[in-house]
């Protein structure tokens, strides 16, 4: 497997990268449910022990669909392991707003934030 390869991991339609900046880049592409979403949280924790120290990471909603609730909470306690360090969600897709504020709203990690362009959310990332 190249270094390439290593970076790029998908599960299904779901994709996870790390990019030349340490910065784990996710597109999640429909539906959720629990095994997708501990399968896509392992890799994305793959790519973040490939740094040191904590890793900001940058999800694209745009073709999200609806996580199941058993999802949701996996990917609610997830975000809370020590290598996260920032989250950006980014989508233009109104469903995909109404979600993610939802899931901003009630977890406890405080650095997460939502955009509707990918560039403001990669620039707060980089702060």
């Amino acid at each position: 497997m190249t270094d390439e390869q290593e970076r790029d991991i998908r599960i299904g339609e779901h994709r996870a990268s790390l990019d030349e900046d340490g910065i784990v880049h996710c597109t999640v592409v429909g539906d959720l449910d629990a095994k997708t979403a501990n399968a896509f949280n392992a890799a994305v924790l793959r790519l973040m022990n490939m740094i040191d120290g904590k890793v900001n990471v940058l999800t694209d909603n745009n073709r999200a669909g609806k996580p199941s609730r058993e999802a949701r909470k996996i990917c609610e306690d997830f975000v809370l392991h020590d290598k996260y360090g920032k989250l950006a969600v980014f989508g233009v897709h109104p469903v995909s707003g109404v979600l993610a504020n939802f899931f901003i709203k009630f977890a406890k990690k405080k650095d997460i934030r939502y955009f509707s362009d990918e560039d403001e959310a990669l620039q707060w990332l980089k702060e």
